[in-house]
């Protein structure tokens, strides 16, 4: 009932109503603050339903290490029969391609709780 609606709000604790309120902003600034982020939102419901991945963020370099660094040398193995298994000729990594079950599995979390629903994370 209407009437009862007043101490209905008043027993929502303060916590709650600041965990709520940050919920409320993010939800705002992410997908509703500019006709940009409209679109992008709305581009990014397509793809989720239609279950695409979304674009890989472009890598950035890294200031922390730099590029004339030399890779750490390593040693071989002195009896390569006594090391675990045979030794098989090396082949290529198969890709990493993300299956269409993380989509049913975290789509939750990829719009709620993650930093950014329009770009795939590694």
């Amino acid at each position: 009932r209407l009437s009862e609606l007043h101490f209905l709000l008043r027993s929502v604790p303060d916590s709650d109503l600041l965990a709520l309120r940050r919920q409320g902003r993010l939800v705002w600034e992410r997908y509703f603050a500019s006709l940009q982020a409209v679109i992008d939102t709305v581009v990014a419901v397509l793809r989720d339903r239609l279950g695409l991945p979304p674009r890989p963020v472009t890598d950035t370099p890294a200031a922390l290490f730099t590029h004339d660094t030399v890779p750490v040398k390593t040693e071989q193995v002195v009896e390569p029969e006594e090391s675990l298994g045979p030794l098989e000729p090396p082949y290529p990594s198969p890709t990493f391609r993300r299956n269409y079950s993380a989509f049913l599995i975290q789509s939750h979390e990829l719009w709620n709780e993650w930093g950014d629903p329009f770009r795939l994370y590694p």
